[in-house]
């Protein structure tokens, strides 16, 4: 049962990633979309700075995506699959983390002199549920890499 589910965790979360990689792939290509995401001022000034870096995270995403599909049995086991799947977890649930200070500063509990985008909340919300996605899956599955 852990087994399944584990499965379908990493499953998920693969599938999560990859269409995160796309949508990010997509957005690097469009200043007024990239800034309206949170990209900072600076790099949307530059277009071919902004192309480089968000082509180069939409590859890190893909690798992710790839390793929670190996996990998840779609693919063969790669190499440190245990150690990135719970590195990538933990990194995406640190940065969905930040719903916490959106949510204060939103209500207006705490003031703050920078505006919060309009999608930062459901940035952070969403980078929560894929790394909640990605230490579920790898926690269920841990008894089955050390059989």
């Amino acid at each position: 049962m852990k087994n399944a589910m584990s499965r379908i965790l990493l499953r998920m979360a693969g599938a999560c990633t990859l269409f995160l990689a796309v949508f990010q792939a997509v957005i690097s290509f469009s200043p007024s979309w990239s800034l309206y995401f949170g990209a900072p001022k600076e790099l949307t000034a530059k277009p071919e700075l902004l192309l480089a870096a968000g082509l180069g995270v939409a590859v890190l995403l893909v690798a992710c995506g790839v390793y929670a599909l190996s996990g998840g049995g779609v693919l063969r086991s790669l190499p440190l699959l245990k150690w990135v799947l719970f590195g990538t977890g933990s990194i995406f649930v640190l940065r969905g983390l930040m719903v916490v200070p959106v949510i204060l500063i939103a209500s207006g509990w705490v003031q703050s002199t920078r505006e919060v985008p309009p999608t930062g909340l459901a940035s952070s919300i969403t980078s929560l549920a894929v790394g909640l996605l990605y230490l579920a899956g790898a926690w269920l599955g841990r008894a089955e890499s050390s059989k």
